[in-house]
């Protein structure tokens, strides 16, 4: 199991480095990808019946070894524009992103980055 997840996460790179371009076009097959990349990249580090404490914490391990999370940090540098009409009228307290495909790719790189680092992963949260 631990080599196909370093194989996995080798692919991931890859293709998530490979991606950032097209992401930045806005292309939604680039979009999808990345998704579900992210997700099966994020399945690995949850705990469930199948995929006890103790495997969370080694795919933990390998991900950050092959340092799966340099891309991931790459892709929330991309630019989320916001709609601040609102903001003005003092109607919201957050501005609402205007692309709301790249706001749920963010929000996907967040979930994955917090679950690297759970489980006392101090390496991955110095990081």
């Amino acid at each position: 199991a631990a080599v196909k997840v370093y194989e996995e996460t080798t692919f991931a790179l890859k293709r998530l480095t490979s991606l950032k371009k097209h992401l930045s076009t806005d292309d939604p097959a680039a979009y999808k990808e990345a998704m579900d990349l992210l997700k099966r990249m994020t399945d690995y580090m949850q705990v469930t019946v199948d995929n006890p404490k103790h495997i969370v914490q080694k795919n933990q391990r390998i991900l950050l070894n092959r340092e799966l999370d340099e891309p991931i940090v790459d892709l929330l540098r991309l630019n989320l524009e916001r709609d601040t009409t609102q903001r003005d009228g003092g109607e919201i307290e957050a501005d609402p992103a205007l692309n709301i495909e790249r706001r749920d790719l963010f929000q996907a790189c967040y979930d994955f980055l917090k679950h690297l680092c759970a489980y006392g992963h101090t390496r991955a949260q110095e990081k």
